[in-house]
């Protein structure tokens, strides 16, 4: 009769098949000749932990070679790593459960295994080789993103790799990169050539700190800047676990990185910063340098040292009690613009805010839980994604006892918890525990429905984001028409409440995709399309580059072209793999 579901088991001796529909949740049994089959889901493994018996016996040690399922990739297969340790648990994870295993891949990955032979099987790769080589040893190496050895210089070398979850080696290649490398004795051997032009005496001790002022070739000038980073690395720029020595901050805002450690690259700078515009002194230093990071333009303005900003910020905590809308833990206090996040300033003021706040009652100070969300997402912009569970679930906790002990508060509690429980789902996507993501959506659904039956003029903030990712979670597993139905659901709330929204123009896109690959509908795909292209054009303007890529995708589809629809891999995006958004298609 059209009901769409998903068969769960066969009956043999009925001779019928069970089947969960996706609108009740109910268990029918159904004849064979009345199912047809719509989509198969992807059997994806994920980092779920679910072992519950620390006693049974595991088949690897510390330190033998494995072959894992990299649940992180799709395709799903099997790649080469070392077992760190057996019978793991992270506190944020549910009483009683446990992985087997934690294992790094020879690429640096960390994965989280169970004891089933689906996910771990024995290797017969050689070990990886921690103790060959010095520092200053030159090398010839198989970069996996190369078809060609390459020679190379070893510059750092970690012997306890495997307990510490760092790379053994630190290359300085001759080409001028630099690499992070877990070698065998297959992929890395002495250049018995010795290629001439390599400093022997090379190290990874660099010449500068963090926060010091330096120089930066940039074009013809060398512009001046503040370091922020050491052995900086961005997936999103740099090769597979290619690294450079900063990232500096110039003084126009600018961010750039130096792929060198020498003068005609960066040098320290004999020109003295701006004044803080707190102090009005102009001494910078590793431990309180000077900086601007806000949007406050002119040749002097909006440079202040971090310590002058948080001295600033702490002397207007009675206002801010008061009124939170001035946040000077979050933004400038003249140009009233937030501070660039993750650099210097923000990290500082962020810290010394979840210091200050996190504590409190989150009842009577409004600025704990906001405390406590922005120092989340600080950790996990840094990569500590458990640090930032662990922070939300407390906040969720607290949350829920206040709703359970406090009458009357239930649907204004509602709204904070299903806010919370969107940024814990994000870190479950990240860490790839698809299962605990799936439940904290449908929980984040299930409150923000109670929310909106209130009889509230508002609705819940939550309920968007939630069925946006839920729908994301089951287009990543195969279930292609749930995933199309809680699109067009999305679609429909933002265009009454928030036609502007990220959300909305995505779900355009993936729907238009969805459409294209379930029902090769070309006529639903471009109607789709074209509301969105609408959309854009009131958003980014007539000329913008969105409204031009849409109008380009438009044309391409209504002249009969044939787009592609494909599962990409995408860190920024949920679970890291999503349909393409038809502007990532490329037409042969």
């Amino acid at each position: 009769n059209g009901t769409r579901g998903l068969t769960v088991k066969f009956d043999e001796s009925a001779g019928r098949w069970a089947v969960r529909l996706d609108d009740t949740h109910q268990v029918v049994n159904c004849k064979p000749e009345n199912v047809s089959l719509v989509s198969v889901l992807n059997r994806v493994l994920d980092g779920t932990p679910t072992e519950k018996n620390t006693r049974a016996a595991l088949q690897f040690d510390v330190g033998r070679r494995v072959e894992c399922i990299n649940y992180y990739k799709l395709p799903q297969k099997f790649e080469h790593g070392t077992v760190a340790m057996t019978w793991v648990r992270e506190k944020s994870w549910p009483d009683g459960l446990y992985a087997a295993y934690k294992v790094i891949l020879d690429d640096g990955r960390h994965l989280y295994v169970r004891n089933n032979k689906k996910y771990i099987k024995e290797s017969t790769a050689p070990p990886i080789d921690s103790t060959t080589y010095e520092v200053g040893d030159q090398v010839i190496c198989q970069v996996p993103q190369s078809e060609f050895s390459e020679p190379g210089i070893v510059i750092r070398r970690n012997q306890d790799w495997l307990s510490r979850g760092v790379a053994p080696y630190l290359l300085k290649m001759n080409y001028g990169k630099h690499l992070n490398f877990w070698p065998t004795s297959q992929t890395m051997k002495f250049d018995d050539d010795k290629c001439e032009g390599v400093a022997v005496n090379v190290t990874d001790r660099l010449r500068f700190k963090v926060g010091e002022r330096v120089e930066c070739s940039v074009g013809v000038d060398f512009d001046p800047g503040t370091i922020v980073q050491l052995w900086y690395n961005d997936e999103s720029q740099f090769e597979k676990n290619e690294v450079v020595p900063y990232q500096i901050s110039l003084d126009d805002g600018t961010m750039i990185y130096a792929p060198e450690d020498t003068d005609n690259v960066i040098r320290k700078s004999d020109r003295s910063p701006p004044p803080c515009w707190i102090c009005f002194d102009s001494e910078s230093s590793t431990d309180n340098p000077i900086v601007r990071e806000c949007a406050c333009r002119g040749e002097d303005s909006g440079f202040v040292h971090v310590q002058c900003l948080i001295r600033l910020a702490k002397s207007k905590v009675p206002h801010l009690r008061s009124n939170p809308d001035v946040n000077p833990y979050k933004q400038c206090l003249t140009c009233h613009r937030s501070f660039a996040p993750f650099r210097l300033c923000h990290k500082a003021l962020t810290k010394e805010s979840y210091r200050l706040f996190g504590k409190e009652d989150h009842m009577e100070n409004i600025l704990a839980q906001a405390s406590i969300d922005a120092m989340a997402e600080l950790l996990k912009e840094e990569g500590f994604y458990e640090g930032a569970k662990l922070l939300l679930l407390d906040s969720l906790q607290r949350f829920r006892d206040i709703k359970r002990e406090v009458k009357g508060l239930d649907t204004f509690m509602n709204d904070i918890l299903t806010t919370i429980l969107i940024k814990i789902a994000k870190i479950h996507a990240e860490t790839r525990s698809l299962v605990h993501m799936k439940i904290c959506l449908e929980e984040c659904i299930e409150l923000a429905d109670e929310f909106n039956r209130s009889g509230f003029d508002i609705k819940c903030k939550g309920l968007v984001p939630a069925k946006y990712n839920l729908a994301r979670y089951a287009s990543y597993t195969g279930n292609e028409l749930n995933a199309l139905k809680l699109l067009e659901e999305v679609i429909d709330m933002e265009k009454k409440e928030n036609p502007a929204s990220d959300h909305h123009l995505n779900a355009l896109q993936m729907c238009a995709a969805l459409h294209f690959r379930l029902f090769e509908s070309r006529e639903k795909c471009i109607e789709l399309l074209a509301e969105e292209y609408d959309l854009q054009k009131v958003i980014y303007g007539s000329n913008s580059y969105e409204v031009r890529l849409s109008k380009w995708q438009l044309e391409m589809l209504q002249r009969g072209d044939e787009p592609q629809v494909v599962v990409i891999e995408n860190g920024d995006v949920w679970l890291g793999l999503k349909f393409a958004d038809l502007q990532d298609i490329r037409y042969c």
